[in-house]
């Protein structure tokens, strides 16, 4: 049996410099939660944003034997149709979120960044952990596991980019579950 546990950073950050140093207007603090507050900023076409970096889940996943799944959950938008190449640039989970280095040092090997282009409208977007090495159960209900990201103005023109809220969603196995299991049945019918 699994059971899904869904927590939102409890402690933001910015990260100057990892890809980019254009300063959000707004933030990073909005994003700990779904409230329709927004942490946002400016980009200009070819700039990048400074990083955001969260953790302090406070994952208990109690009870968990293992973990089956991490997927974190983006609520995000643009201010306006501008800028037509808006897009996330690095999204990584983090081991260690709770400083730049560790961060960077810590980071799963796989960027996650949809490259999907930002529309004017709220969307949530999922970043799957897997195919990447899953986390151990000590690792996520460690204060420090966390996520990276940071945005790219591609293409179009000056825009201003939007995240409501980040959460991660972790999917565990529990003790003593009984699995569920699929019966069949088979009955000829013909003749006697």
């Amino acid at each position: 049996m699994a059971s899904p546990e869904t927590q939102y950073p409890g402690t933001t950050a910015f990260y100057n410099g990892w890809h980019g140093w254009t300063a959000w207007a707004v933030g990073p603090t909005e994003v700990e939660a779904d409230d329709g507050s927004y942490a946002q900023g400016n980009l200009n076409v070819g700039q990048k944003s400074r990083a955001l970096r969260g953790y302090n889940f406070g994952f208990a996943l109690t009870g968990a034997t293992g973990i089956n799944s991490i997927k974190m959950y983006m609520e995000r938008k643009l201010n306006a149709s501008g800028p037509t190449g808006s897009m996330d640039y690095f999204v990584h989970f983090c081991s260690d979120a709770s400083s730049n280095a560790q961060a960077a040092a810590t980071k799963n090997a796989t960027n996650k960044a949809s490259g999907d282009t930002w529309t004017t409208s709220d969307v949530v977007y999922e970043y799957d952990l897997a195919p990447d090495a899953m986390y151990s159960i000590a690792q996520v209900t460690n204060s420090n596991f966390g996520f990276i990201f940071d945005f790219y103005n591609t293409a179009g023109s000056p825009g201003t980019y939007m995240v409501d809220y980040v959460k991660i969603t972790v999917d565990y196995a529990v003790a003593g579950a009984v699995p569920v299991m699929s019966h069949h049945y088979t009955k000829n019918i013909g003749a006697r």
